[in-house]
C-alpha cells in the first residue's frame, strides 16, 4: 500500500514544476515591457507573447492538478463512506454520512425506499501510471428513489451534490474536449442503490470497478435478505 505523502509526491512536483513555468513567463512578460519601453518593439513583443504563452500554459495545467487533487487517490478497495438511517415517516428517512477521506459528517432528508450514491472516476493511461496517476474518483450525488417506477415518476426526488469541483472542473473539460487530455484513459460515472430502513447502517467502498456497499449491522444484512 502506497503512503499517503509517496502518493502526493508527483501531483506536488508537477505543481512546483508549472509554478515555475508561470514564474519564468511573467519575467519574460516584464523583459518585453522593458524593452518595448527601451524602443526594441520587435524584441520586445516577442519576449512578451512568449512569456503570455508560457504563463497561459502553467496557469491551466495547475487549474487542472489543483482540481485532480480534490479526487480521492484509488489504488485499491478503498472505504469512502459509512451511511446510517432514521425513519422519520413512511418514505422519509435522515441520512448521516461519513466521507471517510476526511472524517466530514453531513445530515441529509430522503424521500423514497432507497438510497443512492453516485462517484465520478477518472483513469490514465499504463504511461500515466508509472509516474504516480493512479485512478481517482470523486463522490457526487447522493439520492433517495423509488421502488416502484410509478411513484419515481409521480412523487417528488431529493438530491444532494456532495462535492462542487474547485475552479476549472476536469470531468466537464475531458467530456467538451475529449482530445485536450491524451494521459485520460476513461472517465465514467458509477453508482450503488441499496435499500433504506431505520437503523439500517451501509459502508460503501470503492474498487477498481466502481463503487460497492455492504451492510455493517445483521439487521442491515437482514434489511438486504427482504429487498
Amino acid at each position: 500500500m502506497t503512503n499517503s505523502f509517496d502518493s502526493l509526491l508527483p501531483t506536488a512536483t508537477l505543481l512546483i514544476t508549472f509554478m515555475l513555468l508561470c514564474a519564468f513567463g511573467g519575467w519574460l512578460i516584464l523583459r518585453g515591457i522593458r524593452h518595448c519601453c527601451k524602443l526594441h518593439a520587435i524584441k520586445g513583443c516577442c519576449q512578451a507573447c512568449i512569456g503570455a504563452s508560457l504563463s497561459s500554459l502553467g496557469l491551466l495545467v495547475i487549474a487542472v492538478i489543483v482540481n485532480i487533487a480534490s479526487y480521492g487517490r484509488l489504488t485499491y478497495e478503498q472505504p469512502v463512506a459509512e451511511l446510517t438511517f432514521t425513519e422519520l415517516a413512511p418514505q422519509k428517512y435522515q441520512a448521516s454520512v461519513t466521507f471517510l477521506q476526511d472524517q466530514r459528517q453531513q445530515e441529509f432528508l430522503l424521500d423514497g425506499d432507497e438510497w443512492q450514491l453516485d462517484a465520478k472516476v477518472l483513469k490514465w493511461q499504463g504511461y500515466a501510471n508509472l509516474i504516480g496517476f493512479n485512478a481517482h474518483y470523486k463522490l457526487h450525488r447522493l439520492a433517495g428513489r423509488y421502488t416502484t417506477i410509478e411513484q419515481s415518476n409521480n412523487q417528488p426526488a431529493t438530491n444532494y451534490d456532495l462535492n462542487a469541483d474547485p475552479g476549472l472542473d476536469v470531468w466537464q473539460l475531458i467530456r467538451q474536449h475529449p482530445n485536450l487530455l491524451p494521459l485520460v484513459d476513461a472517465y465514467y460515472g458509477s453508482a450503488v442503490f441499496l435499500p433504506m430502513a431505520d437503523q439500517a447502517h451501509y459502508k460503501v467502498f470503492m474498487t477498481q470497478s466502481g463503487l460497492i456497499a455492504r451492510p455493517v449491522t445483521p439487521y442491515s444484512q437482514q434489511q438486504l435478505r427482504s429487498w
